[in-house]
């Protein structure tokens, strides 16, 4: 499926996005394990990072933060998930943290189907 992913990366802002109706299908593909999936995955070391005013609809995995469960350089990571809408068709992890500090403030949980944070 289409969605970003940031490895290895330091001071970014993802601001006033809007991703939608992502279908999985063949096509290209840059990534360095199997199981990175989701409109946004912050992994392997990321930190500083914010992200805001973005509106999320129609996805399974909406925001993992985190490499793995036993990826424990990830604890330095620190993330901020702020002033974002999380719309319709959302099933999950809006968003789903592993290791680190996060502060997720001001957004707005319109529909989920599993769960939210």
């Amino acid at each position: 499926g289409c969605g970003i992913t940031l490895q290895f990366v330091h001071n970014v802002i993802i601001h006033n996005i809007h991703i939608h109706h992502i279908i999985e299908s063949q096509g290209g593909l840059i990534r360095d394990s199997e199981d990175h999936y989701g409109y946004r995955t912050v992994v392997q070391g990321s930190t500083a990072i914010t992200i805001s005013n973005c509106h999320f609809t129609h996805h399974d995995h909406v925001i993992l933060l985190g490499a793995s469960d036993t990826y424990s350089n990830d604890q330095y990571m620190q993330v901020t998930i702020a002033f974002n809408h999380f719309g319709k068709e959302l099933i999950q992890r809006m968003p789903r943290c592993r290791w680190g500090f996060f502060h997720v403030v001001n957004n707005d949980y319109t529909h989920w189907k599993m769960y939210a944070i």
